[in-house]
């Protein structure tokens, strides 16, 4: 598993790099990479986030679903943060490279979907962000929650706990 996605990171630079688009536009590449514990864009990427911005310009009808990851190494609500905070950061990238508010949606995976398996090398190909594009009646049925999100702890911490029988 280690070999796939060191080869899937591989595959993802050599994209990024050379800025393939498809016959309408959209870039290849559709992967942001993260250092540990980071969510600062890094201006290796800044080039990829200016292209996606490009084609949202273009087509504005289009919307881009921007979805945090990160390893499971700490608390779900950690993770759930850190993926939240490196979506905010391709969000605020894209907004300020002149994209409409209403063609983005960010949202944090946490740790739900990983890119690859969680050994040593492959891990930083979890510390990610993809961004995917959808028509607008798709959004919806891609919102999830994951596990850390406050909405997501809002639905457990509502529960009814059972009352407790007084003894004389």
């Amino acid at each position: 598993m280690r070999n796939e996605a060191l080869e899937l990171m591989a595959g993802e630079e050599v994209l990024r790099k050379s800025l393939s688009t498809t016959p309408d536009g959209r870039p290849l590449a559709r992967r942001v990479f993260f250092d540990d514990d980071s969510w600062q864009l890094s201006d290796e990427f800044m080039p990829l986030v200016q292209a996606h911005a490009e084609y949202l310009r273009a087509n504005p009808k289009r919307i881009a679903f921007v979805t945090g990851h990160t390893e499971g190494a700490a608390r779900q609500r950690r993770c759930w943060l850190i993926g939240e905070r490196r979506s905010r950061a391709v969000v605020r990238a894209l907004l300020d490279a002149g994209v409409k508010p209403n063609q983005i949606v960010g949202l944090s995976k946490g740790v739900m979907k990983p890119g690859a398996a969680p050994d040593g090398h492959a891990a930083c190909y979890q510390r990610r962000v993809n961004i995917q594009y959808l028509a607008p009646e798709d959004v919806r049925a891609k919102l999830v929650l994951a596990p850390g999100a406050p909405s997501w702890w809002a639905k457990r911490s509502t529960r009814r706990k059972p009352a407790l029988r007084q003894t004389r």
